[in-house]
């Protein structure tokens, strides 16, 4: 059985203050060319305790038309609850360098590794992709 939560209205905002900085592109609200970005730059996730950590790790953007996705992962994060763990809410997660945001809902899991004390994290942000 895993464990759904929603996020309060603390933890959304400090999730949608995520902002992250890639190299620069040509992407934008309206345009029709889709572009993949692959970063190393920072990202976010709430942890077990619903508490936002920031990390250097892999981010993917994805974008195209007017609809976009961020997907963060990290590898190994604590998770000592027995079970995986599932966040949901809005996210507003933009890119400085290219001058867009990705303005949507997001889904977060936590894994349960057999060890019982850690699991793999991933993060999708999915939206509208607007203008900053």
């Amino acid at each position: 059985m895993t464990r759904n939560k929603i996020l309060s209205g603390t933890v959304i905002a400090a999730v949608a203050a995520i902002l992250l900085t890639w190299a620069p592109s040509t992407a934008y609200a309206g345009n029709n060319a889709a572009i993949v970005i692959q970063s190393p730059d920072s990202c976010g996730y709430i942890d077990q305790n619903g508490n936002a950590v920031f990390f250097e790790g892999r981010v993917l953007l994805v974008a195209n038309k007017n609809h976009g996705m961020i997907v963060c992962q990290l590898k190994d994060v604590a998770n000592t609850t027995g079970q995986a763990i599932h966040w949901q809410g809005t996210c507003f997660i933009g890119d400085a360098a290219a001058g867009i945001a990705i303005d949507g809902t997001f889904k977060e899991t936590i894994s349960q590794h057999d060890n019982g004390v850690t699991g793999d994290m991933t993060l999708k942000c999915t939206g509208d992709v607007v203008d900053l």
